[in-house]
Formats: C-alpha cells, sequence, structure tokens
C-alpha cells in the first residue's frame, strides 16, 4: 500500500511540473503587449498607483518580461517564425525564441546580454524598468550594446554600432508587497509611482553610477511596508530622453541598455566588461 502511495505521489508531482512548464510557456511575446503605461509615468504624482503585479526573471514566466518596457527589438540577429510550432517541444522553444531579448534581459546580472527598444528612430520616449535593492543610495547602469555585430568585430565595435540613451528620466516605483507566487520566483504588487530625477550617461562604454536623490525618504517609506516586503527591492523606470548617436548606418536606429541593477557587491560594478 505505502509503494502504491509513493507511486501516486510522484505520478501527481509530475504532472504538476509538466502543468506548470506549460503555464510558463503557454503565453509568448509576439502574442503579448509591450507595458504601454510605463510611458505615463511622466503624468503621475507621487503615490499613484501603477498597474500590477511585476514578476521578475526569476519567476521565470518568459513572456511576463513584456511588462517592464514599453517596446523591445525581438531579432537582432535571425528572424523568427511568426507562427507557433504545433510540437510541444518546438512550441516550449519557439516561446523562449520570441521573448530571448526583450527586457528581462536588463536584470540578468550580465552586462554582456542586452535590452533594444524596438520603434523607428531612436527610440525618444521609450522606457525600461529593472530591479534595484533599497539598501544601497545608488545603482547602475550598463548602457548601449556590448557584444560585437559580427564575428571579427569587437566588442568596442558593438558598443559603438548602435545608440546608446545620454539623458534620461529615472522613475522610482515602490511595490508595497513584494513575495513570491506559486511557481516560485518573486512578484511585485502593490505598486505605487513614488519621486523622479534626471540624469546624463556618460559616452564611454562601462558600468555608470547613479546615486538616489531623494534616498532617505525613499527608504523611510519603503520601510512602512517591511511586513508586506520579502526582499528590501524596488523598481527603477528609465526613458529616454536623448541619445549618443550609433556610427553604423545600419544598427544606430536602436538605442540600448544592456544592464539595470545594484544586488551583486560594488566592486562587481567596477569592472570592465567590454573588451577591445
Amino acid at each position: 500500500m505505502k509503494k502504491e502511495i509513493f507511486i501516486l505521489i510522484l505520478v501527481l508531482l509530475a504532472s504538476s511540473a509538466a502543468n506548470a512548464q506549460e503555464d510558463t510557456f503557454k503565453e509568448d511575446c509576439f502574442s503579448k503587449k509591450n507595458n504601454q503605461e510605463l510611458k505615463l509615468l511622466s503624468q503621475k504624482k507621487s503615490l499613484d498607483p501603477i498597474t500590477g503585479p511585476l514578476y521578475a526573471r526569476d519567476a521565470k514566466y518568459p513572456a511576463k518580461g513584456m511588462d517592464w518596457s514599453t517596446s523591445y527589438f525581438a531579432e537582432p540577429w535571425v528572424k523568427i517564425s511568426r507562427t507557433r510550432p504545433k510540437n510541444r517541444g518546438e512550441a516550449i522553444e519557439w516561446v523562449e525564441d520570441t521573448c530571448g531579448f526583450n527586457a528581462y534581459l536588463a536584470q540578468d546580472f550580465y552586462p554582456q546580454t542586452f535590452w533594444c527598444e524596438g520603434v523607428d528612430g531612436f527610440g525618444i520616449g521609450e522606457v525600461i524598468a529593472g530591479v534595484i535593492s533599497i539598501q544601497k543610495s545608488h545603482f547602475y547602469i550598463a548602457p548601449g550594446y556590448n557584444q560585437g555585430i559580427e564575428k571579427r568585430n569587437s566588442q568596442r565595435e558593438g558598443f559603438l554600432a548602435y545608440s546608446r540613451p545620454k539623458e534620461i528620466t529615472i522613475y522610482y516605483l515602490v511595490p508595497r508587497v513584494v513575495d513570491t507566487p506559486q511557481g516560485g520566483g518573486t512578484r511585485f504588487n502593490d505598486i505605487v509611482f513614488f519621486d523622479k530625477q534626471t540624469f546624463k550617461l556618460g559616452e564611454a562604454p562601462g558600468w555608470q553610477k547613479i546615486d538616489i536623490e531623494n534616498y532617505d525618504k525613499i527608504k523611510s517609506y519603503v520601510s512602512k511596508f517591511d511586513s508586506k516586503r520579502r526582499e528590501p527591492l524596488i523598481l527603477v523606470a528609465i526613458e529616454i530622453n536623448s541619445v549618443y548617436e550609433g556610427n553604423n548606418p545600419k544598427y544606430k536606429d536602436k538605442t540600448c541598455i544592456s544592464e539595470i541593477g545594484n544586488v551583486l557587491e560594488d566592486s562587481e560594478y567596477s569592472k570592465q566588461y567590454i573588451k577591445k
């Protein structure tokens, strides 16, 4: 009898895992729209609500990355079919491909991966959001595209080929609830707009440090909700106001950001990640 019960438990666990994977890949990034509400942040007043929840990359729902930006460049390298394959395994791989370059790449801790806006022109007014810890009074941005554009190109040539943000507006969004959804990972809910600041990024490649204006005020507000927050995290949304124009006509109409964050040790953000 015990053996039969054990086998039944294994079957149920396997079924649950299969269903979870099915749910994870049910939605693709060609069918899901980007988050246009982020374009309205400039009109928000302090404590105005922001539609949620938002799921961090560790929740492992690829299409949820669409909620973190107003557009994305889906196919920087190869074209992807617009038709979902009927074969389940191929469909899962296809969903991953459609979501492969969405805003989650700016919160994966790797400055060599990248997000680029996906509109015509230089992406003025486009917005991408990321996650930072409020335990630090600063965070970092890795602007630009930080890979070679062809096998023989250097990372520096790739960086210069695409456009990079120059002047930006930073919107600080406070999730008053940070918890774990049923499938695992991190979920942000009950989100409010709190503050904003402008900043001019440098033109050179590499991590750029941004000191948070009104840091004490933001941290004090966040601390009121510690009992509802699994992690001391807030969100930052970056709006592109102007750009350093790329030098390659084939690529310069795309403006890119490779990483937004501060949760690693500060020493990690002093490392040079672009090779000659």
